[in-house]
């Protein structure tokens, strides 16, 4: 019941932040167009979060129906707690985070209650990045980032 109570609570909060106290969207300059608006993909950290679902099953199983010494147990729901909110945590942000391309400029927001905004202009993109660890291949996802040119000092 408490799980429950917890639960509806978490997504209480998230329908308040999402409605009613994010951010405004960034303002366009003028002659800007917004060429493409993406948000993360969100297979990894879902999938991040199942793979916990055995270890909290196994853990369960082990403190409630075996003999066995608690330290056991205790690590393996404590791994699997672990992985679990490690997922909930990057699904969460993931849903926080839009990438807009413009015309004029790449823009990263990151919007919860406050705001933080990152911008290039696309003349200081020297190099485009993208990341694809093995996790990430078997899920057919990936990583971009911008590298801005450095600034002259």
């Amino acid at each position: 019941m408490l799980l429950i109570v917890f639960g509806l609570f978490v997504f209480g909060v998230g329908l308040y932040v999402h409605f009613v106290a994010a951010p405004e969207a960034p303002r366009m300059r003028e002659n800007e167009a917004v060429v493409d608006e993406r948000d993360p993909a969100q297979r990894n950290a879902l999938a991040e979060a199942f793979v916990s679902v055995p270890f909290l099953g196994v853990g369960g199983y082990l403190l409630y129906f075996t003999q066995t010494p608690l330290v056991y147990p205790t690590a393996v729901l404590a791994l699997g707690l672990y992985l679990f909110s490690r997922g909930v945590h990057r699904y969460w942000r993931n849903t926080l985070t839009t990438y807009f391309v413009t015309n004029q400029r790449v823009i990263e927001e990151y919007r919860f209650i406050s705001l933080i905004r990152n911008e290039v202009p696309h003349e200081k993109v020297r190099a485009v990045e993208e990341r694809r660890s093995a996790w990430d291949s078997c899920l057919a996802s990936a990583t971009s980032r911008f590298a801005p040119e450095p600034a002259a000092t």
